[in-house]
């Protein structure tokens, strides 16, 4: 069927029309058709092997510029680095906006964008260290450094909307978060910014549900992507300082499972596996535990006992994959639709 003449489905209009209420456009046959021949455009260049490369090229960028200007700091000193890092941001941040706004390649100049934002904190480093040497404390001088990023970002964000940028976003809050917990609460027995302190963890509980709020607020009216790091860096903080707090008597781990086993069923609601992936692991995780509690002082049926519950996850998962559509929409039907 041709591009002029073929059938739209709901989920396109649905689609649509979240597109053209977060732009403010009215929603109209020529707004509609405008929309619908972008997102067809895109999704057939998203595999294409110029993107696959802008990508990797990208995914380099980002990873080795804050190294080679840190190397830079090591053996010439933290002006050279500092120079360097505001060409860097210069030169990417002004070869995105072409590349986004003048050029329509939207995912290099999204990637450009992302590696001018990853120096701003590399040369906010670089000033401090070369014009406030003023014998500033650790946690203060990195709380600033990090806010850079996250300030970067937000400032990215308005002018290019790559989901991308997300990133260093929600990564530097989550450092700076981590830094601001270790000053207030009792850090003594800490293995990681006082990550064994039993108020540090419930606070990182709470940042992580925040972040996961806040993720979700996102997912409002948005065709694209805007919430993905923000429910990995706050699922991943929320459910790895619970099982470093302890989860109690048995009453505890049920919780711990029961919760888990809420979060399978927000990734049917919401969409994400993020949530199946820790809520698979979660639930699976007690009759492991069961396992070695019954079975401590008997190898055999320990082993026996954990491999028929692997063998038992593998079977459910071939049921799932054979299965999937049937279950989606039987779970569809009797859950609210949160996305």
């Amino acid at each position: 069927m041709s591009q002029d003449k073929r059938a739209v489905g709901r989920e396109e209009l649905d689609a649509a029309a979240k597109s053209l209420a977060a732009q403010g456009k009215p929603f109209d046959v020529a707004n509609i058709w405008e929309y619908l021949a972008a997102n067809a455009a895109s999704a057939g260049s998203k595999l294409d092997l110029a993107n696959i490369i802008m990508s990797v090229g990208g995914a380099f960028l980002v990873i080795a510029l804050p190294i080679i200007l840190g190397l830079v700091a090591d053996k010439y000193h933290f002006p050279a680095m500092l120079t360097g890092a505001l060409s860097s941001v210069v030169v990417f941040g002004v070869a995105g906006m072409l590349m986004w706004h003048k050029y329509n390649l939207k995912l290099a100049g999204g990637l450009l964008s992302t590696v001018a934002v990853v120096a701003v904190p590399v040369a906010v480093w670089g000033f401090i260290h070369e014009f406030l040497k003023t014998g500033m404390d650790y946690n203060t001088e990195s709380l600033i450094i990090f806010g850079s990023a996250a300030a970067a970002s937000l400032v990215a964000l308005k002018a290019v909307r790559f989901p991308f940028l997300t990133m260093p976003l929600y990564g530097s809050l989550w450092v700076m978060a981590t830094i601001v917990i270790d000053m207030v609460t009792p850090s003594g027995n800490g293995w990681f910014f006082g990550w064994a302190s039993h108020n540090a963890l419930i606070l990182d509980m709470v940042f992580g549900g925040l972040l996961c709020a806040t993720a979700f607020s996102l997912e409002k009216n948005q065709t694209e992507d805007f919430s993905f790091w923000g429910y990995l860096f706050g699922l991943t903080t929320f459910w790895f300082a619970w099982t470093q707090l302890g989860l109690g008597g048995e009453a505890g781990k049920l919780l711990f499972v029961a919760v888990n086993v809420g979060f399978i069923l927000l990734s049917a609601m919401l969409k994400r596996t993020i949530f199946l992936v820790f809520g698979v692991v979660g639930t699976f995780w007690y009759p492991f535990y069961l396992s070695f509690q019954l079975f401590a002082d008997n190898a055999l049926m320990l082993w026996s006992s954990v491999a028929l519950l692997g063998a038992g996850v593998m079977g459910m998962g071939v049921v799932y994959f054979k299965k999937r559509d049937a279950i989606n929409g039987a779970l569809a039907s009797v859950l609210p639709k949160l996305r």
